[in-house]
């Protein structure tokens, strides 16, 4: 195992390839559940996570990562990545400064994308197209978020009237696919973005 891997498994919090299944990849098992019956798709690598019951219907609009302090997301709650209208993604943070929105390019149906989120104390927030860079805040980002363990709902929404929950993501469901979705400990780099976007298969 080389100094990457090594990295990588450490600062690995969840890892979902959605084989068939809602198992963590990742050493630490956090695995996730489902509200329904979900079933599987041709994915980018192997198979995905549909997230509509009439697939292939696919709408570029809703809300694809949301986190908050409950399963019910009523207290604190941030809605992390979505549409901010049809096919146009956007990501949304809060540092200790106020909230953060960054406006990325628009996404077609049909064609896999890939997204990255990142955030750093010097880096602020980055958004990530394919492996690019395609936007990120000027200012010093500090992440804010209650001290307590945190829920992340993928394709939901729910409403809260804490500071942090105020952005132009668009509420509601987002219908269409995921796959290979991992979420990290620590900022990832460049390389990482290029790499994680162009996955092997």
């Amino acid at each position: 195992m080389n100094s990457s891997e090594i990295l990588r498994d450490a600062t690995l919090t969840v890892s979902y390839a959605f084989e068939n299944t809602l198992l963590d990849n990742d050493p630490l098992g956090i695995n996730g559940t489902s509200i329904g019956s979900p079933y599987t798709a041709s994915g980018r690598v192997g198979q995905a996570l549909p997230l509509s019951a009439n697939m292939p219907t696919v709408t570029l609009s809703g809300t694809i990562v949301h986190v908050s302090s409950g399963a019910s997301g009523r207290s604190w709650s941030m809605p992390m990545l979505g549409f901010v209208n049809p096919s146009h993604i956007q990501a949304h943070g809060c540092s200790t400064s106020g909230s953060t929105t960054l406006i990325g390019s628009t996404v077609s149906a049909g064609i896999w994308t890939h997204i990255a989120v990142t955030y750093g104390a010097f880096n602020g927030l980055r958004l990530w197209i394919n492996g690019g860079q395609f936007a990120t805040s000027s200012a010093v980002y500090n992440y804010s978020v209650v001290d307590l363990p945190v829920t992340m709902t993928i394709s939901s929404y729910f409403a809260s009237s804490d500071s942090c929950s105020l952005s132009n993501i668009m509420t509601g469901q987002y219908f269409g696919l995921v796959d290979e979705f991992q979420l990290f400990s620590r900022e990832l780099s460049s390389t990482d973005a290029l790499s994680f976007a162009n996955p092997l298969t």
